[in-house]
């Protein structure tokens, strides 16, 4: 398809997406921004190389999913919440994350900076006062308000950033690979390695704010999965986020410190703090999160008080004669609102209604 049709088919795409409502308003100013951008190009296009107009267009195909994405009302919202913040404690940037529910057990985060390409072939058109992270998070629609179960989110966001701030890359410059194993050449093995000390970063940055949820929720979904070109072993990846729990480093986290250092960023370090939820639960109603600490903690302490229920219910649980289908339920609902609860006292003390 000619590219001139093509963009002017996804302007009019993203001008009705400009005047959709979004839950996040900033997916307003997105595709505002980007429409703008589009028709300064359709309508130069033929003052650039076809090559670089169709790069654009096929960004601009990519970016549609994200846009759209936060239109649904399928997301783990109070997950996207917590995504959120903890995101802001590393980049300034705003932040704007997606969502796409999937019919699977899978989570995936798909990056895109449509502003890189922008700056880069078109930096007449670039505002500097505009630079949004991209995100689009993909997860179970069945997990949607099972904020417990959406822990590997956090995950797929230390890939975000890992990616966005080039770290593993820069990992590779500063602690260089050494011997290349036999049967592999040597860009064989950076490709492996790059693959390996990519999980081994999100898996620190997820310990960092669910803590053992981390390796548990590991457990869970990988439980025997051996080493591949992709993927470290998932024993070998328990016991690195077990050895920053208990011991704060090991030669990963040493690594990526470095990493992290150079970039200006604060080290990989616990951002949690468990709240006891056994008198809020007990009684079957919300926990009131105190702080962001106690809004990442709440993960933790409420998959282990799940946990804890689903092998014999004590107090009131004891009483009632409920299935285990029903305890994971109403643990989870329970969560779901205590976070719920936490971002409207939050977006009311700073004024904010998005």
């Amino acid at each position: 398809m000619n590219p001139q049709i093509n963009l002017q088919i996804l302007a009019q795409r993203f001008s009705q997406l400009s005047n959709s409502t979004f839950f996040d308003p900033a997916f307003s100013t997105l595709s505002q921004e980007t429409l703008r951008i589009i028709n300064s190009v359709k309508e130069d296009a033929h003052k650039h190389p076809e090559k670089i107009v169709r790069k654009f267009e096929r960004d601009l195909w990519q970016i549609v999913p994200f846009i759209k994405g936060s239109r649904s009302n399928d997301a783990p919202r109070e997950t996207l919440f917590a995504l959120k913040l903890a995101l802001s404690e590393w980049v300034s940037n705003p932040v704007l994350i997606s969502s796409s529910s999937l019919e699977e057990l899978d989570f995936f985060l798909s990056p895109l900076d449509l502003w890189a390409t922008v700056k880069k072939y078109f930096p007449d058109l670039t505002n500097e006062d505009y630079r949004p992270f991209v995100a689009r998070i993909g997860s179970p629609i069945a997990y949607k308000h099972r904020p417990l179960f959406c822990t590997p989110l956090f995950h797929e966001l230390g890939h975000f950033l890992d990616i966005s701030l080039g770290l593993t890359e820069l990992s590779l410059i500063m602690n260089p690979i050494d011997i290349v194993p036999s049967g592999l050449n040597e860009a064989q093995f950076r490709e492996i390695t790059l693959n390996h000390r990519r999980e081994y970063f999100a898996d620190l940055f997820s310990a960092c704010y669910c803590g053992e949820i981390a390796a548990k929720s590991l457990h869970e979904l990988a439980p025997d999965h051996s080493a591949s070109n992709t993927h470290p072993a998932t024993k070998d990846r328990i016991q690195n986020i077990n050895e920053f729990l208990t011991k704060g480093t090991n030669k990963n986290v040493e690594m990526f410190n470095s990493a992290l250092e150079a970039r200006k960023l604060d080290k990989l370090s616990t951002r949690f703090s468990t709240p006891n939820l056994n008198v809020a639960f007990d009684d079957f109603v919300p926990y009131q999160i105190s702080s962001k600490e106690e809004l990442f903690g709440i993960y933790i302490s409420g998959w282990n008080y799940l946990f804890d229920k689903l092998k014999g219910g004590t107090g009131k649980w004891g009483e009632l004669e409920v299935t285990d289908f029903e305890i994971e339920k109403t643990v989870n609902d329970l969560t779901e609102k205590s976070i719920r609860n936490f971002e409207i006292r939050e977006r009311w003390k700073n004024g904010s209604a998005d």
